[in-house]
């Protein structure tokens, strides 16, 4: 059949729908194989054995760049208001376990912890790790950071030696005498510790060469430590401190006893000086009184001498008389000068 112009716009049309739908099919299912291809790692990673997971008393944030390391495990640490940076302790010992096996013991074991992967379409799935508070992060927490010391060992060992009559002729321990005596230090202090009942116990480690103790724990935990070496050495730090306290508490009640007399006798010098300013005051206003009389008393003395002063000058003045002429006796009158 020749090909003409009207039969061959409906076979390009067919041929461009068919074109359309294979390239929509292709990039379909493009976008699913990395999909696809991330789960399946995921499920592989999930899957991958680990010969051996021990950890004994470790930081989680610790078993987090562990786990990170040996198996690329991909996660990000969340924690609640009041949980302290390497909280919860880890102490756990696996052998030849799959990553998930793990993960799901941890989340058991401790189920502050909690697990949320997030997914994306080509990319590994990173676990979202949420750490709530508990009673226990949060009285962890109060205890304070952890902090390393090292503590020498030497006069604690000499302690027991000396103690047990095993120092050499020279007055210094046998070789194998010392390290028995090490051992028995360290055995006092774990079982000490042990004793103390915190989950979170410290982290002990030792060196040998220079009969050295590591500890890295709480300041009450150091102290116990502390409390532990000064009992080997015959020390009473206890009663030390009591006898300190002692003194101090005595110290302070002498000095508000002092206090309190003094204050006491400035009470009584603000009273005298109120007293005193309460009578200068009766005083200044009597004072004040006796002047206001005083001046009336004067001005009613100058009124007088002002009306006695005007009597005065008033009777100075000369007094004028009339005398009628008497009648004589022949008949005339007769003035009183004439003879």
């Amino acid at each position: 059949m020749p090909l003409t112009r009207r039969s061959i716009v409906p076979l390009l049309t067919l041929i461009v729908l068919l074109s359309l739908l294979g390239y929509g099919t292709a990039a379909a299912a493009t976008e699913a194989k990395p999909e696809s291809s991330g789960k399946t790692a995921d499920a592989d990673l999930m899957n991958r054995v680990l010969p051996e997971v021990s950890f004994q008393d470790v930081g989680f944030d610790d078993v987090v760049d562990f786990l990170r390391d040996v198996s690329g495990f991909q996660a990000v640490i969340v924690r609640d208001p009041g949980v302290p940076e390497g909280q919860p302790v880890i102490r756990m010992r696996l052998k030849s376990v799959p990553l998930g096996q793990v993960l799901e013991v941890i989340a058991k074991a401790h189920p502050e912890i909690g697990f949320e992967p997030v997914e994306h379409p080509g990319g590994p799935i990173v676990q979202v790790i949420r750490i709530r508070a508990t009673e226990e992060t949060d009285s962890t927490a109060k205890q304070g950071p952890k902090v390393v010391r090292v503590y020498p060992l030497s006069g604690e060992i000499l302690a027991v030696l000396r103690t047990r009559g095993e120092l050499g002729p020279m007055g210094g321990p046998e070789k194998e005498a010392a390290k028995k005596g090490l051992d028995d230090v360290l055995s006092l202090i774990k079982a000490t510790v042990e004793a103390a009942g915190d989950r979170a116990a410290p982290t002990l480690a030792v060196h040998e060469e220079t009969q050295s103790l590591i500890v890295t724990g709480t300041r009450e935990q150091h102290a116990t430590v502390q409390d532990t070496l000064a009992a080997l050495r015959g020390e009473r730090p206890h009663e030390e401190q009591q006898t300190a306290l002692t003194k101090a508490i005595e110290h302070w009640r002498q000095e508000k006893t002092d206090y309190a007399e003094q204050i006491e006798s400035l009470q009584r010098g603000t009273e005298r000086l109120k007293r005193d300013l309460d009578e200068s005051r009766v005083e200044a206003q009597k004072a004040e009184a006796d002047a206001r009389k005083e001046a009336i008393d004067a001005e009613r003395v100058r009124v007088k001498l002002e009306e006695l002063l005007t009597r005065g000058k008033g009777s100075e003045q000369p007094a004028t008389t009339t005398e009628r002429p008497r009648p004589s006796a022949d008949g005339g009158s007769t003035s009183p000068g004439a003879k």
